[in-house]
């Protein structure tokens, strides 16, 4: 696996494997994976840039998402939600970096520094039963130290919103389909 910091380019691509297991790659070379531990599991590791780190989701309504060195017991950071889709991520040295929406539409995300400068951003990349995103760096960020973290809790976050669009889609839509001995019929709307 090649360090972030070798990547040649701006733009990397996170590709699902299979359920569960991502990695993220520039052309044929892969620069970060990231896989859950279990299936139905909140708990998961990423690997990129030689450093391990593993990452837990806490919480339903207003999650926070933890970060550890693998094998340690003391977050190095914390995701906190704080409305409207965007969160505060805080290292324990206590620098601050915002996850939101980087365009109008809000379906593309990334973490900006305090001076409101883009730092990274996801593109969602549609693909048939996988999820799949085009992660972006901003100008003159490849060489910054907590770039593979904000790489790996940035796509872990993404999935966790992926998800979640995905539950209301599925919740939305299943309730408007009735099932009758000619197969599933749809019923009408109501306005």
């Amino acid at each position: 696996m090649k360090p972030l910091a070798e990547m040649e380019g701006e733009s990397l691509t996170w590709t699902q494997l299979r359920a569960g297991h991502y990695t993220l790659r520039g052309g044929e070379d892969v620069f970060a994976q990231f896989r859950y531990q279990t299936a139905s599991g909140s708990l998961a590791t990423g690997e990129a840039s030689r450093a391990r780190w593993t990452f837990r989701r806490i919480g339903l309504q207003r999650p926070r998402i933890t970060a550890r060195r693998a094998g340690q017991e003391k977050d190095v950071a914390v995701l906190k939600h704080s409305g409207r889709g965007e969160a505060l991520l805080e290292l324990a040295d206590g620098r601050q970096f915002r996850w939101k929406a980087t365009r109008a539409r809000r379906r593309e995300k990334g973490f900006y520094d305090p001076t409101g400068e883009l730092i990274l951003r996801f593109y969602p990349q549609p693909v048939p039963g996988k999820v799949q995103a085009r992660v972006e760096l901003g100008q003159g960020w490849l060489g910054m130290a907590e770039l593979p973290l904000l790489v790996l809790i940035g796509w872990y976050r993404w999935l966790i919103e992926v998800n979640e669009l995905m539950a209301m889609t599925a919740s939305a839509t299943a309730g408007r389909t009735i099932p009758s001995r000619k197969g599933t019929r749809r019923l009408p709307s109501i306005r």
